[in-house]
C-alpha cells in the first residue's frame, strides 16, 4: 500500500514542480489535493513523508503566488 501511495505522491509533486498555473480547476480541488497529499505523507516513513511534504508545500506556495499575482491588493493593507 505505502508503494501505491508514494507513486502517486510523488506523481503529484512532479505535476505541481512543473507546472508555470495552478493545475487543478478550482479552490475545492486545490484543497482536495492539498489535503491527499497531506494524509499521504501520513503512510510514509515520517522522514520521507516529512520531506516529500516540505517539497510540495514549497511548490504550492510559489503557485499560489502566481495565482494572486494579479489580484489587486486590499487598499487597506
Amino acid at each position: 500500500m505505502a508503494a501505491v501511495i508514494r507513486a502517486r505522491l510523488h506523481a503529484t509533486l512532479a505535476l505541481v514542480k512543473a507546472a508555470t498555473a495552478m493545475p487543478w480547476p478550482d479552490t475545492l480541488a486545490i484543497i482536495r489535493e492539498d489535503n491527499a497529499f497531506r494524509f499521504g505523507t501520513d503512510a510514509l516513513p515520517s522522514e520521507e513523508g516529512a520531506a516529500l511534504w516540505a517539497a510540495f508545500d514549497t511548490e504550492m506556495d510559489r503557485l499560489y503566488a502566481v495565482m494572486n499575482a494579479d489580484q489587486d491588493q486590499d487598499p487597506g493593507e
